[in-house]
């Protein structure tokens, strides 16, 4: 659920509903656009993060099978650093459409 607590910029109350499993909020489309974004990136940083343990676990000798795992280390963090770029649009696209609730 630490998605959730990174959707700060949400306009509905994100309380979650453990028994049910569900949102006590009708979302908008965009809303959970977004939050599925930060759920992807959660688990791609987990995925990240277990397999660089792993490895380090491992002390893997072999040059071969440590380049390997330094370029899948790196795709992984390209991926994760393209999921945030694309939160970030999405959450300026939301908030671009309720500009007139901001205070200038």
């Amino acid at each position: 659920m630490n998605a959730v607590a990174q959707f700060t910029e949400c306009r509905q109350d994100l309380v979650y509903d453990d028994v049910a499993r569900s949102f006590n909020a009708d979302l908008t489309v965009l809303e959970v656009y977004i939050l599925s974004r930060y759920w992807v990136i959660a688990w791609w940083e987990r995925e990240t993060n277990n397999a660089a343990q792993i490895a380090l676990k491992l002390k893997v000798s072999s040059a071969f099978t440590f380049n390997s795992e330094a370029q899948n280390f790196k795709e992984k963090q390209n991926i994760i650093d393209k999921l945030r770029e694309e939160v970030d649009r999405a959450t300026q696209d939301y908030l671009l459409l309720d500009i007139a609730a901001y205070e200038f």
